[in-house]
């Protein structure tokens, strides 16, 4: 697996391979679905001196123009982040299977899917 976290003074972002563990039984629960989907947009934190410039929503939408011929899939937390909810969503992801607890706190995670119209 690879990452490629980038950066600027104002944001970072991510974009890998599939985090494959996010569709086991024992998160997602949708093991079959796993090899239709080869890469994953990453997390996305925005300097706290440029929120609300719509950064992140710029980004995502950069990714998905990029990537956006295959199936993309993202995980994010569902209640806490709703921010990044709001912005898969309006991108065509769907959350899809079980929330799972996070291993790093009590919040929980969602899958989030886009099925490629290609």
């Amino acid at each position: 697996m690879h990452c490629n976290l980038r950066w600027c003074r104002s944001c970072y972002w991510s974009d890998q391979e599939k985090t494959e563990s996010d569709f086991a039984e024992h998160k997602a629960n949708l093991p079959d679905l796993s090899s239709q989907f080869h890469w994953e947009l990453g997390y996305l934190f925005t300097n706290p001196d440029f929120q609300g410039r719509k950064l992140a929503k710029s980004i995502t939408k950069s990714l998905i123009e990029h990537f956006g011929n295959e199936n993309l899939m993202a995980s994010t937390e569902i209640k806490e982040n709703p921010g990044m909810v709001k912005i898969l969503e309006s991108n065509g992801f769907e959350l899809q299977g079980n929330p799972w607890k996070s291993a790093i706190h009590e919040n929980l995670l969602g899958l989030f899917l886009k099925i490629s119209n290609t």
